[in-house]
């Protein structure tokens, strides 16, 4: 009898060792989905900004994982399509499978819901579910009844593709393909500036600027331009400012600027019936 009671001994400790620990979930909140039907929970989901998105995300204890990037933070539905600006994502956790996308496939759809947000903690709760296509390939995989609780926010910058800056370099035509706005409180200056990749325009103005018409003094109102590698000053003009809400961080007005070459003052370009419609981003 004593004979058989070590090789049960020794079962039972082998058993014990092979079982897989329990893994140490979140408590301060939760993220599950079904994936293709089974059952997925994320061990410490969370909430953080990434590329200029508000990206929910969580893994499981297989390491698998499903990310949500969102294009803004407020209570609602993101649709999720092959162009939306919101997408969602499901990546194996076998490195060598790939990774399942909403974002520029065909077919793939789903909705993330913003169903509530505590705006003293900063916590948003809400659902998701999508179709999302393997990264050069037709096969899918269909995340269903998704739910997050308590994730962690941060509010994102306002949205700048809308951006608009124009002008006239020497009555030729200029437009700012890419255009930029930025407000630094604490030194109270606000910097609007585009480009079209030869020729940049910026426009520095105080944070705190009212409607009006204001003239060029290179101190709190001056400007700069760039033709290729050539650095041009300011000497005069002028900035209007048609409308500034400080709430939603939006300007539009109007300017006119006259330039010299740094490098030979000789070579002057006139800027003129300049405009500019943006959406600024304001730091401390």
């Amino acid at each position: 009898m004593k004979k058989l009671v070590l090789p049960i001994l020794l079962i039972l400790v082998l058993f014990s060792c092979k079982k897989e620990k329990e893994p140490n979930y979140a408590t301060d909140r939760t993220m599950t989905a079904k994936l293709d039907g089974n059952l997925w929970r994320a061990v410490t989901p969370d909430g953080s900004v990434k590329y200029g998105s508000y990206l929910i995300s969580g893994e499981s204890k297989i390491g698998h994982k499903i990310n949500l990037y969102l294009s803004a933070v407020y209570e609602g539905d993101f649709i999720l399509a092959q162009t939306s600006a919101s997408h969602a994502e499901y990546i194996t956790a076998d490195d060598n499978e790939g990774a399942y996308t909403t974002q520029n496939a065909e077919g793939a759809n789903g909705v993330i819901t913003i169903k509530s947000l505590n705006t003293a903690n900063h916590t948003a709760t809400g659902t998701f579910h999508f179709k999302a296509y393997k990264t050069g390939s037709y096969v899918t995989k269909t995340i269903s009844n998704g739910e997050f609780t308590d994730m962690p926010y941060t509010d994102l910058a306002p949205d700048a593709s809308n951006n608009i800056m124009t002008a006239k370099t020497n009555n030729n035509q200029w437009v700012g393909t890419n255009v930029t706005a930025f407000a630094f409180m604490a030194s109270n200056q606000l910097k609007v500036s585009g480009t079209d990749g030869l020729e940049t325009i910026e426009l520095i103005m105080p944070a705190n600027i009212s409607s009006g018409t204001y003239i060029i003094d290179n101190t709190q109102y001056s400007g700069s331009y760039v033709q290729g590698v050539d650095g041009f000053s300011v000497v005069s003009g002028s900035i209007t400012v048609s409308s500034h809400n400080t709430g939603t961080h939006t300007l539009t007005g109007s300017f006119a600027l006259e330039t010299q070459k740094i490098s030979d003052t000789s070579i002057e370009v006139s800027i003129t019936e300049g405009t500019f419609s943006v959406v600024y981003t304001s730091y401390n």
